[in-house]
């Protein structure tokens, strides 16, 4: 507020990568009276940041383990932030995002992640989309809900993957719910709660 009291407090995933130190960013979907409020936000505006929390990273993973990034909406942000990282450090990791949408014009950074695809070698992107058209793009992409076929077939051996999700809490349950039934040990599933 211009008085300096605090209108809102909110969490957010960081969505720049750890080694970026000149600035900080954040993704949100423009929704409620919260977001739409930042989202007028300006060069010069004050807010006050706290954090980072949470243990939602990489740094659990083996290095000869390959990564699945299961997003839903909005869902995708803190695995901008970690492909980034990828990229910078040239992580020779192999990474499958499968990102899950109702609709083309849901796709959070869609011509960034096309960008970080081409730009690793080891990070592959399926984008899925509920209702309505595919996006026209040089992308796997898939009509319909993640199903543990099309995790098989786009992430590989469920035996030497971490699952890292973030979505809505349905998506992630039934996400879960597959790799469980899968035979993935529950220690090789994390989430972030939103």
């Amino acid at each position: 507020n211009p008085d300096g009291s605090m209108w809102r407090a909110k969490a957010y995933s960081v969505c720049s990568p750890p080694s970026e130190r000149s600035f900080i960013e954040l993704g949100f979907k423009i929704y409620g009276p919260f977001t739409q409020r930042a989202a007028t936000l300006a060069a010069g505006d004050l807010v006050e940041l706290a954090g980072p929390y949470g243990v939602f990273t990489l740094d659990k993973t083996p290095a000869d383990f390959s990564v699945a990034f299961l997003a839903g909406g909005i869902g995708i942000t803190p695995f901008l932030s970690m492909v980034r990282e990828a990229v910078v450090q040239k992580d020779s990791r192999r990474y499958s995002l499968l990102y899950a949408n109702v609709t083309t014009e849901d796709i959070a950074f869609f011509p960034e992640i096309l960008t970080l695809s081409d730009e690793n070698p080891n990070f592959s992107v399926t984008f899925f989309v509920e209702h309505g058209a595919l996006p026209p793009l040089p992308a796997i992409s898939e009509v319909g809900r993640v199903s543990p076929e099309t995790l098989k077939k786009y992430c590989g051996n469920f035996s030497k993957t971490d699952y890292l999700m973030c979505g809505p809490p349905p998506f992630m349950d039934a996400m879960q719910k597959c790799l469980l039934e899968h035979g993935v040990p529950k220690e090789r599933i994390r989430k972030e709660n939103f």
